[in-house]
């Protein structure tokens, strides 16, 4: 199976809502994203999938929520913008903009830290594109 990937930066604010007292708290981060896709064929020219289609549909999301508060996004109406939810949500958002039959698979991992991602926690979400 072949995979190609891409990464991107950005630095988002989130706030995590304690439901036992309903007092959140807010949250600063440095995110690093990194998005998978995988298939068994390539295109006549060898290519899996277009790298700057890819980069494209990142860099899309991660101006939008570079910056912002992603509780405020409908996206995360309804849970926390946790790491493990960041990076499913990001996953699905991408998933629906993907229209190549060659894919198979994606999964996009999220790294955080308030100074490197590269150096802190990461959590992965993994879909299938068939």
């Amino acid at each position: 199976m072949y995979s190609i990937s891409i990464r991107e930066r950005f630095t988002s604010f989130l706030r995590l809502e304690n439901s036992a007292d309903d007092e959140g708290y807010d949250l600063y981060h440095n995110y690093l994203m990194e998005v998978v896709v995988s298939g068994e064929e390539l295109d006549e020219r060898g290519y899996l999938h277009n790298m700057d289609d890819l980069r494209e549909e990142l860099g899309e999301l991660v101006v939008k929520w570079d910056g912002a508060l992603l509780n405020d996004f409908d996206e995360f109406e309804d849970e926390n913008p946790t790491l493990e939810i960041v990076a499913r949500t990001a996953c699905q958002l991408l998933a629906e903009t993907l229209f190549n039959e060659r894919l198979s698979e994606m999964q996009v991992t999220v790294w955080e830290n308030e100074l490197d991602p590269q150096l802190g926690p990461g959590a992965s979400y993994r879909m299938s594109l068939t």
